[in-house]
């Protein structure tokens, strides 16, 4: 697909703040608010933006995992990536070329959690992961705000990892805040 310069510019400002308004953006193009109102419709309804709130995981105190895994075929890759498809804490799933074949960026309010979540809730647990590397985030320079998934109400028992956050010993020993999909969870999130 092709973006001309509106839609361009378009998305340029959305991105910088995506709280202006379509007068706002018909004005700073130069187009009409209703005209601003069918291309950010298009760009929507063709797939090409999301328009949502993000995050900003250093004010939040969130940590990152890099969880890279070898996956031992394209099968397994694509069970793995339908269960963590849906993980609140999966910022990032993709396969890779080279050493690795699978690369996730996982997030956790704490590093008791994030150890949690890296060493028991994480796909370098599952069958088919030949071996896997992981790598905690220090600082983050760039970007600033995530598009994290954020649950207001907690109603599921099970989370999308399929672990039992309630009788988790590290949830009971309060080293785990649990997952932000279910009715254990205990963080900010």
């Amino acid at each position: 697909m092709t973006l001309d310069h509106l839609d361009k510019r378009l998305i340029e400002l959305l991105t910088r703040d995506g709280r202006l308004t379509l007068t706002e953006i018909g004005r700073i193009l130069g187009i009409s608010h209703v005209a601003a109102g069918k291309r950010l419709r298009s760009l929507i309804n063709r797939g090409i933006i999301k328009v949502g709130a993000q995050l900003n995981l250093k004010k939040m105190g969130i940590k990152i995992a890099v969880i890279m895994a070898e996956v031992e075929s394209n099968r397994k890759m694509l069970e793995i990536a339908e269960r963590f498809s849906k993980c609140p804490r999966m910022i990032l799933l993709c396969s890779t070329t080279g050493r690795y074949n699978l690369l996730g960026l996982m997030i956790a309010e704490n590093m008791d959690t994030l150890e949690s979540v890296v060493n028991t809730c994480a796909f370098r647990t599952y069958e088919g992961i030949r071996k896997s590397e992981v790598h905690v985030t220090d600082m983050i320079f760039h970007p600033e705000f995530f598009p994290l998934m954020v649950i207001s109400e907690k109603k599921e028992k099970t989370p999308p990892c399929g672990a039992d956050c309630g009788n988790c010993e590290r949830y009971k020993n309060n080293k785990c805040l649990a997952c932000p999909l279910t009715v254990f969870y205990k963080g900010p999130i």
